[in-house]
């Protein structure tokens, strides 16, 4: 019976034992197992904290009193603070005055499962700069479950706070809207005429009061009708293939001298530059109207005085050289003529009755010369007392009736005066001959 005793006890023991090397066995397998799960967490982890930090995007967890729990690399580089000094600070310290009641309110909805629009806000990047960042808001799936419970004692509820840098964005759209508002001011108060007009279907989309002015109506009457409406048909089509160079992109720009009507149907000439712009996606002219009819009458004016003589309105030197040089130019042997027609005597009345006397007699005698001629024939003054005439054809028949033009007495102021002339011709008798040659 003892031995059998002391079998049992053996044989407990050994089961004992085996029980007991069993457990430890387990147990460091589950604390392997453990230590495996523990590693793959922290790899994921730090994996995560890598992705987190190669994006271009601050990235903030904050729990319901905006306390900063965690940050990526680009956070700190936004808020130019190291790591310790960022986390445990509340974030909406960190906003402008202005954005904080703003920050605050958004956070406290997004904790409560709202859907919270992006916002925009100005926050400290530093002791100096000013960082204008979008905010936007995502509560993990895992709260948003218990979204709106009041119980956070535990502290593990955090909302992702993501803040892109839009500062140079919004320099830009203030830089832009700067632009425009400088260009609405220039365009509204330049002294010239201005107007937007639509390339699509040529409509003023806005006109300035200067415009407005020179063609004697209301800037209203003028938004959404065409230039065309008011520009003298004979040069809206001389300006027909500027446009379509415009329009097709070959140029950008062009200038061109046109009329435009006024109401009260007098025509001025304005001097016109379009340019192109592109406004919000719509292509649109801009197009300077500077009115030039002054310019243009005084530059005529000094056209004609360069050719023809001041005291006659004939023709002059210049004039006469120029007609000559063209019809020889254009016609066939003897087909041109020159008659030379000398006042006789002129210097006589001219010294004795004075300048005043001469220069009369002058008008009256190029009047009847004038006169006396046909159509196609041109009467030019060539010097003091001297007149010729280019006409074409036989030129004998011509210089009787120039002679006899001037046969009867010419009366001025008290005086009777008879004048003659002396009247001789050339005509272009030879091939290749010059205004020179029939002059001499």
């Amino acid at each position: 019976m003892k031995l059998n005793a002391d079998v049992a006890v053996v044989v407990i023991g050994v089961v004992t034992i085996l029980t007991l090397a069993l457990s430890i066995w387990n147990g460091r397998r589950q604390s392997a197992r453990l230590e495996s799960q523990i590693r793959t967490v922290e790899a994921a982890e730090s994996e995560v904290r890598r992705l987190l930090d190669e994006l271009p995007e601050a990235v903030l967890l904050v729990d319901a009193d905006c306390v900063i729990h965690s940050s990526n690399a680009a956070a700190l580089s936004m808020f130019d603070l190291p790591s310790p000094e960022l986390i445990d600070s509340v974030l909406i310290d960190h906003a402008d005055a202005d954005d904080q009641i703003a920050l605050a309110a958004a956070i406290q909805r997004s904790f409560e499962g709202d859907d919270v629009e992006p916002m925009q806000i100005e926050v400290a990047g530093g002791a100096t700069r000013k960082v204008v960042a979008e905010v936007s808001f995502h509560l993990p799936s895992h709260h948003a479950e218990v979204a709106g419970d009041a119980d956070d004692s535990d502290g593990l509820r955090r909302l992702v706070v993501r803040l892109r840098d839009v500062s140079e964005r919004e320099q830009q759209s203030r830089a832009l809207d700067q632009a425009r508002r400088r260009f609405q001011q220039a365009f509204q108060s330049a002294p010239t005429g201005m107007a937007l007009v639509r390339l699509d279907d040529g409509r003023i989309v806005d006109a300035n009061l200067s415009l407005g002015e020179m063609l004697r109506r209301n800037v209203d009457e003028l938004v959404g009708c065409t230039l065309r409406e008011f520009t003298h048909p004979d040069d809206v089509r001389a300006a027909q293939p500027h446009r379509a160079r415009l329009e097709l992109g070959i140029v950008d720009s062009f200038r061109i001298d046109q009329r435009y009507r006024r109401r009260d149907g007098e025509f001025i000439w304005a001097r016109t530059r379009v340019s192109t712009t592109e406004d919000d996606g719509v292509m649109l002219a801009i197009t300077h109207i500077e009115d030039v009819t002054e310019q243009r009458r005084a530059a005529e004016q000094l056209r004609y005085a360069a050719r023809h003589d001041e005291l006659t309105g004939l023709p002059n030197r210049s004039y006469l050289m120029h007609l000559l040089h063209d019809r020889l130019g254009a016609s066939d042997i003897d087909d041109v003529a020159v008659l030379f027609v000398d006042l006789d005597q002129f210097k006589v009345i001219n010294d004795s009755l004075g300048h005043e006397v001469g220069d009369q007699l002058i008008r009256k005698v190029s009047a009847r010369l004038r006169k006396a001629l046909r159509d196609d024939d041109v009467l030019a003054r060539f010097g003091g007392d001297e007149f010729i005439v280019v006409l074409s054809g036989e030129p004998v028949d011509v210089a009787e009736r120039l002679r006899r033009s001037i046969h009867p007495p010419v009366v001025v102021g008290e005086h009777e005066l008879f004048v003659t002339a002396s009247i001789g011709y050339a005509t272009n008798h030879e091939p290749g001959m010059t205004p020179n040659d029939m002059l001499r």
